[in-house]
């Protein structure tokens, strides 16, 4: 499946594994910096080198802080997508230097949720999802 996205922070394509969590996400409580897991009651992943795709941030401005701390930490995401744009996630992107794109519509979450893999491409401002790599 292709989108089309705006893309930020990357200059070359970026694929990986995709980590869907299809509810907002608060970096400041729902994501552990010291492991890079997503610990929310009846979801607990690592977003470690994944591209992660939710539909769009909540709470604190403090989440720029924690994307920046998983990054220190070497446990960031490969890559930060969401639904909406969201200037606390797309600073915090910035900041920690991980690529960040937005555009995906909300109502195709669930379609995506039987795929595995994700590329980015700058290029084409797309983003393309596949459930083989």
């Amino acid at each position: 499946m292709k989108y089309k996205v705006k893309v930020f922070g990357l200059t070359s394509m970026v694929k990986g594994e995709l980590l869907l969590y299809p509810f907002p996400l608060s970096f400041l409580g729902d994501v552990d910096p010291n492991t890079g897991r997503i610990a929310v009651k009846g979801f607990d992943r690592s977003l470690k080198g994944k591209i992660l795709l939710i539909p769009e941030g909540k709470g604190s401005s403090v989440g720029a802080y924690v994307l920046f701390a998983l990054k220190k930490r070497g446990n960031s995401p490969l890559a930060v997508v969401t639904c909406k744009p969201d200037i606390t996630i797309a600073s915090g992107c910035i900041v920690a230097e991980i690529p960040y794109a937005y555009g995906i519509p909300e109502n195709e979450l669930d379609k995506l949720s039987s795929y595995k893999y994700a590329l980015l491409d700058p290029r084409r401002n797309e983003a393309v999802f596949s459930k083989t790599p």
